[in-house]
This record gives structure tokens, sequence and C-alpha cells, in this order.
């Protein structure tokens, strides 16, 4: 990939609209690595990121997205890998994306090179962007911003459950979006409903805690040491493999060629109509939510499980020693204020 192929990629990252999971579904890719960790990676996280959860830390670099000194963070949200590649080609890489963080940051996290300050942005990170790569659509087939550029008509739940079925109401968003936010709505929509929240009912919370422990219930045969093992470039295999379930109406176009999607010209950088055809943009259905919830909530917990191993060798190669988690709970019982006696 040429300098200027590769600065028309960052810029076309940068500017999606690319926030893997949400905050609900990295907070439970965080919650779930924090069950996971050994004593000794937990050792290595406190003192890192002190008693913050991971399922806090995991959020915070899409937070940040809008703050200027971080605009340059924004290419490590992706990885891409064209149709045509197998693998990662190190000819055609840009000098960012999520691999940049995998790949180097366990070295930087347990080594004297970086400041505890620029650990605790880095960590941060490598949560996160572990969870950015089990979104199937943030690794990207390099031509639709991980379809960003796809035009599809999302049901809408809260007219759906408020309405009854028969009334279906369709708003148009885009295939990346659906999977970074409207699919994990319809999970809370379901989990309020079942528990007695949402329209018809008082409304119970559910943050990343409820979807984590949904996650892990429904892949309870997932064997964490048989996962954590698998290297990251399985990892963005599996989620460029899924492709085949999060575009729709593929056939019988091609996987290339979907109607509803235009593309980003190589090029030019510029976003061309290609084979984009207004009528044929898919309705998101039930069938489809149906086969993609369970996707879902697999990669969920797969980031999750393979963000703990990664933790966990850290520390262990780095010969951390076991957090002391009684000494750790006293430095927050110590900030519980009292108002002062008369």
């Amino acid at each position: 990939m040429t300098k200027t192929q590769g600065l028309f990629l960052i810029a076309s990252l940068s500017m999606s609209s690319a926030f893997g999971w949400g905050d609900i579904g990295h907070g439970a890719v965080g919650y779930i690595a924090q069950g996971r960790l050994s004593p000794a990676a937990k050792r290595l996280v406190y003192d890192i990121i002190g008693p913050e959860p991971l399922a806090v830390s995991s959020v915070y670099p899409d937070q940040v997205r809008s703050d200027k000194r971080y605009a340059a963070f924004s290419p490590f949200h992706f990885v891409e890998i064209p149709y045509d590649q197998t693998g990662l080609d190190p000819a055609k890489r840009v000098d960012h994306d999520s691999d940049t963080i995998i790949q180097q940051a366990p070295a930087l996290l347990t080594g004297d090179k970086l400041s505890r300050t620029q650990k605790m942005v880095l960590i941060r990170y490598l949560a996160h962007v572990v969870g950015d790569v089990h979104q199937p659509l943030h690794v990207g087939n390099g031509q639709d911003r991980g379809g960003n550029l796809c035009d599809v008509d999302w049901m809408d739940p809260d007219v759906r459950f408020d309405r009854g079925a028969h009334e279906m109401t369709y708003r148009r968003t885009n295939l990346h979006t659906v999977w970074d936010e409207d699919l994990i709505r319809y999970v809370q929509h379901e989990f309020q409903r079942a528990t007695g929240g949402g329209a018809n009912g008082q409304k119970r919370w559910f943050g990343y805690l409820e979807m984590g422990d949904l996650a892990l219930k429904e892949n309870a045969a997932i064997d964490f040491e048989k996962v954590t093992k698998d290297p990251p470039t399985v990892w963005y295999q599996e989620s460029r493999d899924l492709h085949k379930i999060a575009y729709p109406n593929v056939a019988p176009y091609g996987m290339e060629n979907p109607p509803y999607c235009k593309r980003v010209d190589p090029r030019t950088g510029k976003v061309v109509n290609g084979s984009y055809r207004k009528e044929l943009v898919p309705k998101i259905e039930m069938a489809y939510i149906q086969r993609a919830l369970p996707v879902l909530r697999k990669q969920v917990v797969l980031a999750g499980y393979r963000l703990a191993g990664m933790l966990n060798a850290m520390a262990e190669k780095a010969r951390i020693a076991p957090a002391d988690e009684a000494a750790q709970k006293l430095e927050l019982d110590a900030l519980l204020l009292k108002n002062p006696k008369p």
C-alpha cells in the first residue's frame, strides 16, 4: 500500500461512525475479562489503573473520540483485510491499526519505557481494541468503511415493543451502526421485557454486568484455556468470516458487491456509488436479528476471555507478584468519607 493510499484509508476510518459494541458491549468485554484475571494479572491491572474496573476502562477510547488530542488514535479501532487477501499483508498495511496495539501493548505495559500515565491510556486502548476486533465489522473488507457505507432499514424495537409486532416502523441507518448499537439495544429491550421492565413496567437497569452475564450464560461451553491460545490472526479471520452473517441479502451479488453499499475508491479515497441501488436497501427484520444475536453474545465472550488471556500471559511473563486484594479494598474503604461530627 502506498503512503497516499494509507492516508486515504486512515481518513476513511477516522470519519466513520465506528464505536464497536457501544458502551455496554465494550463494558461487558471488560467485565468478562476481569472475572478471568489471574492474581498476578489483577495486580498488573491495579498497579496501572487502580480500582477502576476494566469494564469502565474499555469504554474510554470511544469517549475521547471527539477530543482533538486523541484524533490520531482513530485508526486503532480497525483492522482491514480485503476479501482477496489471506490474513494481514505487511506490504498493504497502514502505519496504525488494531493489530498495532494488540501486538505492541504487552511489552510496553510490562516494561519501563512508558510512564504510568502513558500505561493508563495504553491499557484502556488494549481493552477496547480487543473488543473492537471481535465486532465483525471492525475487521473491514477495505471497501465500505466497515459497513458504514452500507444502508439498511432497522426495525426500531422501541416502536415494536410499545405498539405490538404488527406495527413495524423502520428507520434508515447503516450496517455498522446495527452491530455497534442497535443489536445491543435489542438485547436490552428483550431483557427489560423479560424482567418486568421497559415500556409496560418498572424500568430495570441494563448495563455491562447484565450484558456480560447473559453472554456468559449462553456461551458456558466455550473453553477459556482453548480460545486464549488462539493468536490474534485467528480472531481477525473469525470476524471477517462472520461477514457472511453480518451482510444481509448478499446473494446473488457476492460479498464484494452488496447493492446497498457504496465504496471508497482506492485511488482517490472518495466515496463512489459503485453498484449501489437505493431500491435494494434491505430491511433488518426478526430472522436476521435472531441469527445475529447469538453471534454478538459469543463474540463478546470471546473478546473478554482473550483480553484476560493476554493480561494473564503478560503478568506471568513479567513475573508480577499476586494482588493483595485485601489491601486494595482497604484503599477503597478509606475513601468512604463521613460528615464531620458536630
